[in-house]
């Protein structure tokens, strides 16, 4: 590579090539990816109350699969895929996926967990379908409305909406949040950062949820990428 290039540039007979397989956003290494194309579905699958989670060829954004998230027919239930991947070496790090709700109800949160030896660090984002409003996880474990983070999305009918979440790490910071193609710019928020257990892991986490809203709530997601930027 040559010297200050992008990390996603690579050489090939001494020729400079740039590499964009399948990302959503240009920027960032690739370390971990999932398009849902083959089963058994590799992700731990949770929630509260009876969810249903299950690969499905009904709808999809590429290949020819996604994972259907399902909440039960009540109030403030959730589905939720978690899964455990090694840690990534660079410490500003991206998580993209795309994502689709079958109705206009309830929430889609997405986010990570990484843990050293000393420091467990989280970061997600939520967007709350009903408000029309993205919000994030802050430092005290609660959710905050994002500045300017009202974004009318269609969530129904099929339609494929795309997002972005980019950390910093070794500065417990959030550092960009991209929904389409709209950029907020959450720079220098801090994320959750508490005490370790003493375990080095990474747990990305995707949650649909009914909220207030008495109806199971169905999303699909595909296309989750994990990212070195």
């Amino acid at each position: 590579m040559a010297t200050g290039a992008p990390d996603w540039q690579g050489l090939q007979w001494k020729v400079e090539t740039t590499q964009r397989d399948s990302l959503l956003y240009p920027t960032g290494k690739q370390m971990f990816s999932d398009s849902f194309t083959e089963p058994p579905l590799d992700w731990i699958a949770t929630g509260v109350g009876t969810e249903t989670i299950n690969l499905t060829t009904e709808h999809y954004y590429s290949g020819n699969a996604s994972v259907k998230l399902q909440t039960e027919n009540a109030a403030n239930k959730t589905a939720m895929i978690l899964r455990y991947i090694g840690t990534p070496l660079s410490k500003k790090i991206g998580m993209e996926l795309t994502w689709s709700m079958y109705v206009p109800l309830g929430y889609l949160e997405f986010g990570f967990t990484y843990s050293t030896a000393t420091r467990e660090k989280t970061c997600k984002v939520k967007y709350v379908i009903a408000d029309e409003k993205w919000q994030y996880l802050n430092k005290d474990d609660g959710m905050t409305d994002i500045e300017n983070g009202n974004q009318p999305l269609l969530c129904t009918g099929g339609v494929w909406n795309k997002a972005k979440l980019i950390i910093d790490g070794d500065a417990s910071k959030y550092v960009s949040f991209y929904s389409n193609d709209v950029l907020f710019n959450l720079r220098d928020i801090p994320i959750r950062d508490v005490e370790s257990p003493g375990y080095n892991y990474f747990i990305p986490r995707i949650t649909v949820g009914s909220a207030a809203v008495a109806a199971p709530v169905a999303g699909y997601i595909d296309n989750v990428t994990i990212l070195e930027e």
